[in-house]
């Protein structure tokens, strides 16, 4: 399976999980978008970024560029996944509909940006890697 593939099937998995814990608690689906799409990487890599400095497990000889210092994991998680959780914030704030119409033109130009580095990244990546 292609890394694009696994990136989208993981983002529809996120999607889905964030819909069934709004149904399940009756939570923010906004707070439950943000927290699981773009709190959870920024959380994980805060509290394993210790492994990425020079000498540490995932960049011994440190050489290596870690993920977190590249245009495509920022455009990922600020703009890709910071889009999907604005829908979920555009959906909880539903009954104001001029917020709701800025939260989904800015989510469309974040998208519109962000999801080509992404994907350009994840192809050449796998070209690389094939």
């Amino acid at each position: 399976m292609s890394a694009l593939r696994k990136y989208f099937l993981l983002l529809a998995a996120l999607a889905i999980a964030a819909v069934v814990l709004h149904a399940v608690s009756g939570w923010n689906l906004g707070l439950i978008a943000l927290a699981l799409f773009v709190g959870w990487p920024l959380a994980g890599t805060v509290i394993t970024i210790d492994d990425d400095f020079p000498g540490g497990w995932s960049n011994p000889d440190g050489k290596a560029t870690p993920e977190w210092r590249t245009l495509a994991w920022w455009a990922d998680i600020l703009l890709c996944r910071g889009a999907i959780a604005l829908v979920g914030v555009a959906y909880a704030s539903r009954e104001d509909k001029r917020l709701v119409v800025q939260l989904v033109v800015a989510s469309l130009v974040m998208s519109v940006i962000g999801f080509p580095i992404v994907v350009r990244t994840l192809r050449s990546n796998y070209a690389v890697n094939s």
